[in-house]
């Protein structure tokens, strides 16, 4: 299985709203491939990115339709 397989099944596998890094898919592959495969699911809207290699699973509010939900400071540091 692939390197981007690999890493779409980890980030699917994540609750709407949970935070990860880049170097949390270091092991399963170079840092262009992980880079790559981040980049485009941001691009599909699968994952929103909030700085420099911190991701989050993209979350809506679906019950007062103000659009996306944000992870808070405390979410992100723990990450």
């Amino acid at each position: 299985m692939s390197a981007t397989n690999l890493i779409r099944e980890q980030i699917e596998r994540k609750a709407p709203g949970e935070v990860f890094l880049l170097k949390d898919f270091s092991e399963l592959g170079s840092e262009n491939v992980v880079k790559k495969t981040l980049s485009r699911l941001c691009l599909f809207g699968k994952i929103t990115r909030l700085g420099k290699g911190i991701y989050c699973i993209t979350q809506t509010d679906s019950i007062f339709g103000f659009g996306m939900i944000y992870p808070s400071q405390e979410q992100i540091a723990q990450a």
